[in-house]
């Protein structure tokens, strides 16, 4: 290999180590929004990662309903937002653990933060195919 295309893989490295904390750092800010169930999403983002993101769920209990309502609350802190703006949250809850079971998707680009939850599940009450949306204030 030349030295020039040793230099140009160098500087092509260098360029592209700098360049995701530069796209991280242009997503910080404020987010607040609304889920597919009309419940206000709030979420704050620094530095690549989600500091919080909040909103509460509405949820079915029983067999489609015939144990009644609930309404429970996501909340996350301190995921780590790939370069590529998108991150995932699961969680695996139990009668023992007090947890929901939940796989959260989502992505954040400049000026927003969308995702969603195929379902959530805690205690005997559901919901399925949620999604959110929030616009940076």
């Amino acid at each position: 290999m030349s030295r020039s295309s040793s230099a140009l893989i160098a500087s092509t490295v260098a360029t592209l180590t700098l360049a995701v904390p530069a796209v991280a750092a242009g997503l910080s800010g404020t987010y607040r929004g609304d889920t597919s169930q009309d419940r206000t999403v709030n979420a704050v983002v620094k530095s690549g990662t989600i500091k919080s993101l909040s909103f509460s769920v509405y949820l079915l209990c029983g067999s489609g309903g015939s144990k009644g309502s609930s309404t429970d609350v996501l909340f996350v802190k301190n995921v780590k937002v790939r370069s590529s703006g998108a991150f995932t949250v699961k969680s695996v809850g139990d009668s023992t653990n007090g947890l929901a079971t939940y796989v959260l998707k989502g992505k954040v680009t400049k000026g927003k933060v969308t995702g969603s939850i195929e379902q959530f599940f805690r205690n005997g009450c559901q919901t399925f195919d949620l999604t959110f949306s929030a616009k940076r204030r």
